[in-house]
């Protein structure tokens, strides 16, 4: 069950406060060797736009369209974070970034992809880590879709009977950082000033991406690999309130 009230008593919204080298809970170093041709910090600019930086301890409040599926029985959910990733992949203008709340344990999600050019376009991913079954068979349906030339290719996906989605999106090649806090969900590389290696691959589920609620997302940071599913959210449906 939400819990909003009570949060919003006890917490405040991230936009007023102080910025996070002030903030008293201090960000790893990060060391970017790859160099960006268009010298954009998409993940910084994003995450500026929606209230500023948020940190382990905080709480992610998020609209769903779903709470069924959160197994709670209002729309608005709250999460605490239990640590900060940050993932730069590879992209026609150089590096594209994006930040990552990876929760703390035992609540109905995992983490939450926050990522876009402009905050009008961008959207947010609540995700919930799937089965092992599920990650076998989506790095299997991965490794289809990059011998493909099509944009989109769908696939039957077996595990846990969920369908026909369609992959959309390869992204090899990236780095990811844990750059606050801890998670069992990365690899230690993680902590490191130089990160550990990351890709990713998403598959939309429904008519077309457009229409997508949902979408499965297969991660790779380090030697983890990982699976997601995750409902589709525009990025105004998220808050962040700090302790």
């Amino acid at each position: 069950m939400s819990s909003g009230g009570l949060f919003r008593r006890a917490w405040r919204l991230v936009a007023g406060n102080k910025p996070a080298q002030e903030s008293g809970r201090e960000r790893r170093e990060i060391i970017r060797e790859r160099y960006d041709h268009d010298r954009t910090d998409e993940a910084a600019q994003l995450i500026a736009a929606i209230g500023g930086d948020f940190h382990s301890g905080d709480v992610a409040e998020v609209e769903t369209a779903d709470p069924a599926f959160w197994d709670a029985d209002e729309f608005t959910l709250n999460y605490e974070v239990g640590a900060v990733g940050r993932a730069e992949i590879p992209d026609t203008a150089g590096q594209f970034s994006f930040t990552l709340a990876l929760f703390a344990p035992d609540q109905s999600a995992s983490i939450l992809f926050v990522e876009g050019d402009q905050p009008q376009s961008a959207e947010a991913y609540l995700g919930i880590q799937g089965s092992d079954g599920l990650v076998t068979e989506l790095a299997r349906h991965r490794d289809d879709y990059l011998q493909h030339t099509a944009a989109e290719v769908s696939y039957d996906v077996q595990a846990d009977g969920l369908g026909t989605w369609t992959a959309y999106s390869a992204r090899p090649e990236g780095t990811f950082w844990l750059v606050e806090g801890e998670s069992d969900l990365v690899a230690r590389a993680a902590l490191s000033p130089i990160g550990a290696s990351y890709s990713d691959c998403s598959f939309y589920y429904g008519p077309s991406l457009a229409e997508a609620p949902w979408m499965l997302r297969l991660v790779e940071i380090g030697s983890y690999r990982l699976a997601f599913q995750c409902e589709i959210l525009p990025v105004d449906k998220v808050k962040f309130w700090r302790h």
